[in-house]
């Protein structure tokens, strides 16, 4: 999934990467893209991206409220992504299904990962077959707010029909992200 959604991001972009294993996995898929600016609002991928040595990587770090080892929340968080501008944003859920949407399980993240939807000019979720049809606390995205969706070919045929009806482009990449991403 990681490798499938890392073909969006061009050197020279700016994009946006939430927390958790996909973002991770993102993280280490970018290693080679030159001239990059990176936002996110966790820690773990912040540090994966600055760890590369890239003289021309840009990492921002949002800042906030630090409610587990790797994610910054809350209005610290919120304020610091009003006003940017990203070509894509990709992002992380904890499930995704007709009605809700794209939803985490965490309310605390839902206003950070709602600011972060919306500096980006597109949006590209990363999920895991498995994330269909569960639903978390928290919508922040309808499926039709979805450019791109990166999941795995383990998706069955009703979620294929129902996600490819409401995204912009389904993209199934070949086997599941595993616990690591």
């Amino acid at each position: 999934i990681a490798a499938a959604a890392a073909r969006w991001v061009r050197p020279g972009s700016a994009v946006g990467i939430s927390a958790g294993p996909a973002s991770r996995a993102l993280a280490r898929a970018l290693a080679h893209v030159a001239d990059l600016t990176v936002v996110t609002n966790s820690v773990r991928v912040a540090d994966i991206l600055g760890s590369a040595g890239r003289r021309d990587r840009h990492v921002v770090l949002t800042g906030g409220a630090r409610v587990d080892a790797d994610v910054l929340v809350g209005p610290v968080a919120v304020q610091s992504l009003r006003g940017l501008h990203l070509d894509r944003v990709f992002l992380g859920v904890h499930g995704m299904a007709e009605g809700p949407g794209f939803t985490i399980g965490d309310l605390s993240e839902s206003e950070t990962d709602r600011a972060l939807i919306d500096a980006g000019r597109e949006l590209l979720i990363l999920a895991e077959h498995t994330r269909f049809d569960t639903v978390g606390l928290s919508t922040v995205a309808a499926l039709a707010e979805a450019h791109v969706l990166v999941t795995d070919d383990g998706l069955g045929e009703r979620a294929r029909r129902v996600l490819s009806a409401h995204v912009g482009e389904l993209v199934l990449a070949p086997g599941p992200i595993g616990a690591d991403g």
